[in-house]
């Protein structure tokens, strides 16, 4: 990840780097060619003001119920526990329902944060192992999901019907202007979730914290033209989904 605000362009970054995929422009500002970086990490070892870092590192399952255990008197205080996110947790499968049993068994409270995108093997494997699944639905018309995704809807929305079967869910619902924020659109999810059972629906308004980030890691500025729903939009469609019978929140 780059912080370009700190950076003094030195050049020793550039120097160290044995892919040559960082240079300094004849303006005297620091370039990356990502397609070039092979993540050896060399570069943040030289750099002296902080304005290249690494973002996470690896861990084993034991090493991640070790630190969890170091907060049990936390999550039985205040009633929370653990939630897998991401990323997708559902990208490691075998490592998510690990964690999940491992956890359970020592009665700390899960929940799994996910996109849905999984095959249904690892939905009839992992879900049971959570207490509550937040399941995003980003989009219910395929084509519009495709293009905003690279895939298809059908798979996702397969799997929230299963996964209703077999754990508490609640849908959320990254709320983008004039992508999925129709009344029509939320009166059909609305009734989605009462037919399958999902307990609450969850809306999260856009916001553009994420624009700044996506330069830090090498993306452009903006994957389209993205704007949040109006407040008084999203209270519209607050009232559609209590008009079903069905929970809902805003932000939370």
């Amino acid at each position: 990840m780059t912080r370009e605000i700190q950076c003094v362009a030195c050049g020793k970054c550039a120097g160290v780097c044995p892919q040559k995929a960082i240079f300094l422009t004849p303006g005297g500002s620091r370039q990356v060619r990502w397609d070039q970086c092979n993540r050896c990490f060399q570069c943040v070892d030289a750099c002296l003001r902080g304005s290249l870092t690494v973002m996470g590192r690896l861990a084993g399952v034991d090493e991640i119920v070790r630190e969890v255990e170091k907060d049990r008197p936390f999550y039985q205080n205040s009633g929370g526990g653990v939630t897998l996110s991401g990323g997708e947790p559902l990208s490691q499968p075998e490592f998510a329902l690990q964690l999940l049993r491992r956890l359970k068994e020592r009665g700390i409270h899960t929940a799994l944060d996910t996109c849905g995108f999984a095959p249904e093997e690892t939905v009839d494997a992992v879900f049971p192992h959570a207490d509550l699944v937040l399941f995003d639905i980003k989009q219910l018309n395929d084509g519009k999901h495709m293009n905003s995704t690279g895939v298809s809807n059908q798979l996702i929305l397969a799997n929230a019907r299963r996964v209703c079967s077999r754990a508490r869910t609640w849908f959320r619902v990254p709320l983008i202007g004039g992508f999925n924020d129709s009344p029509e659109e939320i009166e059909t999810l609305a009734h989605m979730a009462r037919e399958v059972g999902a307990e609450k629906i969850s809306f999260l308004p856009y916001h553009s914290g994420g624009l700044t980030k996506r330069l830090q890691i090498g993306k452009t500025s903006s994957p389209g033209e993205m704007r949040p729903s109006p407040e008084e939009q999203i209270q519209k469609l607050k009232r559609i989904v209590e008009k079903r019978g069905v929970a809902v929140s805003v932000r939370s």
